[in-house]
């Protein structure tokens, strides 16, 4: 080959290498950006709503300036994190001094990104994969319906348990403030019931209610009638609607009972139900009477 060719050919990988390095530069410094102002603004919304739960672990009654203070802090934070990250993702592809990884800024930088990164995904996992056990719940009801039917196990339910049986990474738990186990026992058993015709839920309801406790009003035992046969509960059952059963204001209420909260806590629901350790129950399996709680 000719060597002006070959000089021509070189000349051009070069130009071209530069300025697809220059386009690729400004696309991330782009991407950055809007990722910063999304993180920042999804930071501010997501402390002012739980922002009481962080500062439960620093205070036992928090101020609402407490919790306005903390949302504009994190979402400023976050916004300097992904805006610093933008800088020097930009320097990788600059030429002179400052083409690099930013040495302990760089460092510091990426591990304050794969930080904030690996909470989103704890919050995801727990808060999807309490989602997929109440459909869970509601598909085994179906099941006790219609033996034909099958129960799902979706991977995040499968990710979420495998987390919480594993002492070394159960602590993650305490990262994501919608993690709560009271209010998931009982929209998993809103769930069953609120998925079961009116009769066959009233029997099964009967036999649950003795794991309630008895209300220190009326010395009667709070039972889950009203829920399980709420209108508005059963068409968000039906419509597989598990978000808005879970953030249910009637679940809520029920659960301001300390009591009733205590023993939501510490019951293991699932073999309640009729779950086992197998996807599916087996055809000729009875759904198992309930024994109260001591």
């Amino acid at each position: 080959m000719d060597l002006s060719v070959t000089f021509y050919i070189i000349l051009f990988v070069l130009i071209g290498g530069f300025l697809a390095l220059t386009l690729l530069k400004g696309f991330i410094k782009m991407l950055l950006f809007v990722v910063a102002v999304l993180s920042a603004f999804g930071t501010y919304f997501w402390l002012s709503k739980y922002g009481y739960t962080y500062l439960s672990f620093l205070t036992s009654s928090p101020d609402e300036w407490m919790v306005t203070a903390l949302s504009i802090m994190g979402a400023i934070t976050i916004f300097i994190v992904f805006m610093h990250g933008l800088f020097w993702f930009s320097n990788v592809f600059s030429w002179g001094s400052k083409m690099g990884f930013g040495g302990v800024k760089g460092i510091l930088t990426t591990i304050l990104m794969a930080a904030v990164v690996c909470w989103v995904g704890v919050l995801c996992v727990f808060y999807y994969g309490a989602m997929a056990e109440i459909t869970r719940a509601r598909e085994l009801a179906q099941y006790h319906i219609n033996s034909s039917t099958e129960i799902s196990a979706p991977w995040v339910f499968s990710l979420k348990r495998s987390i919480m049986e594993n002492e070394a990474l159960s602590w993650l738990e305490s990262l994501s403030p919608e993690h709560d186990p009271a209010r998931l026992s009982l929209a998993k058993i809103i769930a069953y019931l609120g998925a079961l015709p009116v009769e066959q839920s009233a029997v099964r309801r009967v036999q649950l209610d003795a794991y309630m406790p008895r209300s220190r009003v009326t010395s009667r035992v709070l039972s889950l009638k009203g829920l399980s046969e709420d209108d508005a509960i059963r068409d968000l059952v039906a419509k597989g609607d598990m978000q808005g059963l879970y953030n249910n204001p009637k679940l809520t209420r029920f659960l301001e009972d300390s009591d009733v909260r205590k023993v939501l806590t510490n019951l293991d629901i699932d073999p309640i139900l009729g779950f086992n350790t197998r996807a599916t129950p087996k055809i000729q399996e009875e759904i198992p009477d309930a024994i109260p709680v001591p």
